[in-house]
Formats: C-alpha cells, sequence, structure tokens
C-alpha cells in the first residue's frame, strides 16, 4: 500500500466521521416547528384583526386626552407665569 493511498483512505475516514458528527448536530440542535392550531372559525385572524384595531383606536383616544389635559395645564401655567411678571414689572415701576 503506498503513502498516497493511506492518505486517501484517512481522509475517506476522516469525511464519512465529520458528515456523521454534522448529521448529528443538526437533528439535536434543531428546534421542532411550531405547532399551529387551526382557527375555529372562519374567518379568526380577521377578528383578531379587528380586536387589535379597536384596542389601538382605544389608546391614541386615550392618548389624545392626555395631550390636551396636558396642554390646559401649561396653558394655566403660562397664564400664572404672565400675570405674575406682569405684577413683578409693575411693582419695579
Amino acid at each position: 500500500m503506498t503513502k498516497n493511498h493511506a492518505c486517501w483512505i484517512v481522509f475517506t475516514a476522516f469525511n464519512v466521521v465529520f458528515c456523521c458528527v454534522l448529521s448529528f448536530y443538526q437533528t439535536t440542535a434543531s428546534a421542532s416547528p411550531p405547532i399551529r392550531k387551526p382557527p375555529t372559525a372562519i374567518g379568526q385572524p380577521l377578528a383578531d384583526l379587528v380586536r387589535l384595531q379597536s384596542e389601538t383606536v382605544d389608546e391614541l383616544r386615550a392618548m389624545r386626552a392626555l395631550l390636551e389635559k396636558q396642554n390646559e395645564l401649561l396653558q394655566r401655567n403660562l397664564g400664572r407665569e404672565a400675570s405674575e411678571h406682569n405684577t413683578a414689572s409693575r411693582a419695579e415701576s
């Protein structure tokens, strides 16, 4: 048996072992596919979409109400500061 022939045997054996290790790695490391439940009724995804849209609209309305309240408080505070500034400037005169 020649040296070249022995190198090919070692190379082939190494490749076989390497491929076996990769095949074991791939089957043990891969996650099982997620289990998808079929919709219970026709139009279930649309019902979820409508529910999500209504929740989004409700949240936006709540945010709008909070912003209006914040603006009202800021307007009051600015009005109070302006009247205090006018009173202080009159007292200096």
